[in-house]
């Protein structure tokens, strides 16, 4: 524990500097009631550096620098025991996606690829036994000496680690590890929506378990055996900026005029999935565009579609950039982690009619804001939409309107263009579930630092 009193330290290990804005509210709120707060990263690529270095301008009790890698003799047994592991929990659970199955079975050795996919050794891999020596092999493995070492140096009265359940051997995970050894009280706070289902095995538990809500809670025990009592529900930390910006800075007649589009007839915004989920659906977009060109009410005909890109799948737009009543915005895709881009996405937001897409978060920041959410639903998503735990629960919350092709999509922004929303209150229901549970008003940055102060407490007493 830290031996000066009036210095509290969170020691928060994230495994890329580009997760920070996952969970900048968390260090905003820590900060502010008197933590210093030392952010490591397994990795600093350039593009993060300018955001790092604002919030280290406007809060100087923030530092931060790349974390300690694990180099010793251990690395090659801990990565096949975790990559077994997390491919193991992919047969186990019930109702798994396909897709997620075999992507990430692909991480791990031709011999073991070929048991996985043999029925005997599949067999062997799910029995108990081979669960236990896996879980031995973690627990015997000592944390790195260097790692330790730069705990102790650090002195933190809590660590945070997070996502802590990436493939390859991450920092976050072995500085959790190393915490666990020295006694320090510890936690993972959940990075985002799908990472409890669609990422690997926490091979590493904490102390505790901030999880945004009912649904996490569920998935860290069925698919990470995190024991119950571990886990604090806090709200989605990702989505509090979100609560400042609930309103557009800009006229409707502004923004179409600085972006081209006409104030006098309706938006959509489609939100562009990653490249993991809808590698390319221009098509789709083109189908959408074609559906309301044909429709025979005027309405439908002018309403201007804007696409809002992947930041990480913007290059396959290009195709259809210069379709009439289409519109790319902003062309290259941006995440919305900097005040001005945040309020780009709510004005482009609450400007529209609706928004529209296969499988993305950004169907929780509209659902924020309160525009209706149209999933577009197709067979050749299948594995990545309907087939997938996290997106089922939105489908289950019932706050989407859903489309099987244009002509449905066309019918549904009829109705919403009709004044029939009949899913307000479902959106609305579902913001106070599943992002804010612990109240509107309770940012999950604040919850989570409410734990922290509570555990150092009853610790220092």
């Amino acid at each position: 524990m830290n031996s000066n009193c009036n210095e509290k330290k969170i020691l928060f290990v994230m495994r890329s500097a580009t997760h920070f804005n996952y969970f900048a509210s968390i260090h905003k709120a820590l900060i502010e009631r008197g933590f210093k707060v030392i952010s490591l990263f397994h990795r600093i690529l350039p593009k993060a550096v300018p955001l790092l270095e604002a919030f280290k301008a406007k809060y100087p009790n923030f530092e931060y620098r790349e974390a300690i890698g694990r180099e010793d003799r251990w690395v090659g047994t801990l990565f096949l025991e975790r990559v077994l592991a997390s491919n193991r929990r992919y047969i186990m659970v019930k109702h798994q996606s396909e897709y997620y199955r075999d992507r990430y079975r692909k991480f791990l050795p031709q011999l073991w690829q070929k048991m996985f996919n043999n029925f005997f050794g599949r067999f062997i891999i799910k029995s108990r036994f081979f669960g236990f020596v896996l879980n031995m092999i973690e627990r015997t493995v000592p944390a790195d000496k260097k790692i330790i070492e730069d705990i102790k140096n650090i002195n933190p009265d809590f660590v945070l680690a997070s996502p802590v359940n990436r493939r390859f051997l991450s920092s976050d995970t072995e500085y959790l590890k190393a915490a666990k050894a020295l006694n320090i009280p510890n936690a993972i706070p959940v990075m985002t929506w799908d990472n409890l289902t669609t990422k690997g095995l926490f091979t590493v538990h904490p102390q505790m378990l901030f999880a945004w809500n009912k649904a996490h809670f569920n998935e860290a025990i069925e698919h990470h055996h995190i024991d119950s009592k571990t886990i604090k529900i806090i709200g989605a930390p990702v989505f509090d900026e979100w609560f400042n910006y609930l309103k557009p800075k800009n006229s409707r007649e502004e923004f179409c005029a600085q972006n081209g589009l006409d104030a006098r007839h309706p938006i959509v915004t489609y939100l562009g999935s990653s490249n993991n989920i809808a590698k390319d659906e221009t098509w789709l977009i083109a189908d959408l565009r074609k559906g309301l060109n044909a429709s025979s009410d005027e309405r439908l005909r002018n309403t201007q579609i804007i696409v809002r890109p992947h930041p990480a799948n913007y290059e396959i737009y290009d195709s259809i950039a210069n379709e009439l009543g289409i519109f790319i915005l902003p062309k290259k895709g941006t995440l919305p982690n900097t005040e001005s881009a945040l309020q780009f996405f709510s004005d482009t937001l609450n400007h529209s009619l609706a928004t529209a897409g296969v499988n993305t978060s950004a169907m929780i920041d509209a659902i924020i804001v309160g525009r209706p959410v149209i999933a577009v639903v197709t067979e050749k998503y299948q594995k990545t939409q309907s087939e997938a735990q996290h997106f089922r629960q939105l489908v289950d919350g019932d706050v989407l309107e859903m489309a099987k092709g244009a002509p449905e999509f066309v019918n549904v922004l009829s109705k919403l263009l009709d004044g029939h929303d009949a899913r307000i209150e479902k959106r609305k229901s579902f913001v106070r579930d599943f992002v804010r549970p612990r109240g509107l008003n309770i940012s999950a940055g604040e919850a989570v630092a409410m734990e922290i102060e509570s555990q150092i407490s009853k610790i220092k007493n």
